[in-house]
């Protein structure tokens, strides 16, 4: 068993905790020896600060919907800073999918400037640390921030995907933007997303938050995969414009065709308020 391995185990506990105060020297002087940066990747104290990271992102996002909520971001936003302060002192900087963690814990807690800080760090700015930028100012209600980094995205020539699309496309939709989502459907045909089920998803609950329920329906009837996104937005679009009959008959549509989205608690509530 490896001293590096021993001290990854025993040592970064006390990190979570704050016992080793954060001190630059402890890894450096508990190894003995520099951190090759060749094998950064494949480093157990890298390993172990990005498992932490992970573990952390997916208990935010599990229980987001839960009254300890609050607790549990305090939590993860001391976690992410000591992580982060870590990775820079013992020289694994903000490199490969460790960078991507802690810009996406800060943005799952909220925390935008460590977010932009962390994320203005990065040696390489993929899809993946822009999506997590995105999705805070999503779920903070900075929709104009939304459309300003996605454009910022754009022009420094990073490939977009499908989750990019359905951050910005829902973004459109709340902003009540139809000019700009028009254009962001563009990108999504010329890059090979429409068939994609969060693209589609997204485009009706677009087209229909604005009125467009000819164009949702026109996406919502080519879908390859209709998803409880596409059912709710398609029936809500209905329901907004008033055309409650059609509501009526795609509900019903969908208890045969998608029995098992039939038991979605969204659109059968949807339908009980406007019928009772």
């Amino acid at each position: 068993m490896s001293v590096e391995y021993v001290y990854c185990r025993l040592a970064i506990p006390y990190w979570n905790f704050g016992f080793l105060g954060g001190s630059a020297g402890h890894g450096r002087r508990i190894l003995g020896r520099d951190i090759d940066a060749s094998s950064t990747y494949e480093h157990p104290i890298y390993t172990h600060l990005l498992n932490i990271c992970m573990q952390q992102c997916k208990r935010i996002q599990s229980r987001r919907v839960f009254d300890e909520m609050p607790e549990r971001l305090a939590y993860a936003s001391k976690v992410s800073k000591i992580v982060h302060s870590q990775s820079l002192k013992l020289g694994f900087g903000l490199e490969g999918r460790l960078g991507n963690a802690v810009v996406d814990l800060y943005a799952k807690c909220g925390n935008v400037d460590f977010a932009l800080r962390a994320f203005d760090q990065l040696e390489s700015k993929d899809v993946i640390a822009w999506n997590s930028v995105l999705s805070m100012y999503s779920r903070l209600g900075l929709l104009e921030q939304v459309i300003q980094h996605f454009g910022s995205m754009q022009n420094g020539g990073v490939s977009r995907n499908q989750f990019t699309f359905s951050v910005v496309l829902s973004a459109c939709a709340r902003l009540m933007d139809a000019e700009f989502g028009k254009q962001v459907h563009c990108n999504v045909i010329k890059t090979g997303f429409e068939f994609s089920s969060f693209c589609e998803g997204s485009l009706i609950d677009m087209y229909a938050k604005l009125n467009s329920v000819t164009d949702a329906r026109r996406i919502f009837d080519g879908a390859e995969e209709l998803d409880t996104v596409s059912w709710t937005a398609m029936i809500a679009g209905y329901v907004q414009i008033g055309f409650l009959e059609e509501a009526l008959i795609l509900f019903e549509d969908m208890q045969i065709l998608s029995p098992i989205l039939y038991r979605n608690l969204s659109a059968c509530a949807l339908i009980v308020n406007v019928f009772s």
